[in-house]
């Protein structure tokens, strides 16, 4: 019986931790959304970029005459 109060004693209680795992859920989408708004945001300003890029190239055109200029993409 001495064992078995021992026991009891040494015993102890679990946290309830039910908690934790839709937090982890939570701040997964979170950090998932936060990456796809990066992204977006990248791939806006590349673009911006580009139509930029294109613009300088029409005027460089418009000013050296008639004269294209050679096309970069393939």
């Amino acid at each position: 019986m001495a064992k078995h109060r021992q026991h009891s004693e040494h015993h102890e209680e679990h946290v309830d931790e039910s908690w934790l795992i839709p937090y982890a859920d939570i701040l997964t989408l979170l950090l998932a959304l936060f990456i796809v708004l990066f992204a977006s945001a990248q791939v806006r300003q590349i673009l911006r970029r580009i139509n930029r890029f294109h613009r300088l190239r029409s005027k460089t055109e418009v000013m050296l005459g008639s004269r294209k200029l050679p096309n970069w993409r393939k």
